[in-house]
């Protein structure tokens, strides 16, 4: 009991100590994001559509790169899809968000991009794209590729 008469119980001592282990989970789960635990290896519940393209004639007409071509694609990802680990070495890109959120996955963390948006993949990207929301999302890309091998 204490001087003011109550009776003291365990439970509240309990109830914080759970409390309190829970938030050193979460919290040290918080330190890593899902983007370091394992980036994914297959593409999943995707649709992408060329929409036009710059041949490689009039991309060395206008820039001097010989045999390259600009594309531009729309994406769509839909919930609980995934695009793979990949780089982007020799082949920059922007992908534009029109719909939805798409996390960007790379070695150093995650960033959720929104409408609005734009993701830059320059030659030092290595990334990997999920949607966890609960509609699809959606994407315009534009991306200079170079020739075929």
């Amino acid at each position: 009991m204490t001087s003011t008469g109550r009776k003291i119980t365990r439970r509240p001592v309990i109830v914080a100590v759970l409390c309190g282990g829970i938030g050193m989970v979460v919290g040290a789960l918080g330190g890593h994001s899902l983007a370091q635990v394992a980036p994914p290896t297959k593409h999943k519940g995707l649709g992408v559509n060329l929409l036009a393209t710059i041949s490689p004639e009039l991309i060395e007409r206008a820039t001097g790169l010989k045999g390259y071509h600009l594309m531009v694609r729309s994406l769509s990802v839909m919930p609980g899809g995934q695009i793979a680990k990949h780089d982007h070495v020799g082949r920059p890109g922007l992908v534009a968000i029109t719909s939805g959120e798409l996390v960007d996955g790379r070695a150093s963390g995650e960033k959720t991009y929104g409408v609005g948006s734009a993701i830059v993949e320059d030659e030092d990207t290595v990334h990997w794209l999920f949607n966890r929301g609960d509609k699809a999302a959606t994407a315009i890309l534009c991306d200079l590729r170079p020739p075929k091998k």
